[in-house]
């Protein structure tokens, strides 16, 4: 029985994990490098 619950918790980590990181990801993938490394 608690096998069956690792198998189904495992997808469910991993599509919460991308849905965590999908914003993060999409704000840095929108971000122009040339004006982030002038700033620093």
């Amino acid at each position: 029985m608690a096998w069956l619950a690792v198998a189904l918790a495992l997808p469910i980590l991993l599509v919460g994990a991308n849905l965590v990181a999908a914003g993060p990801a999409w704000v840095a993938g929108r971000t122009r490098p040339g004006a982030v490394l002038r700033s620093e």
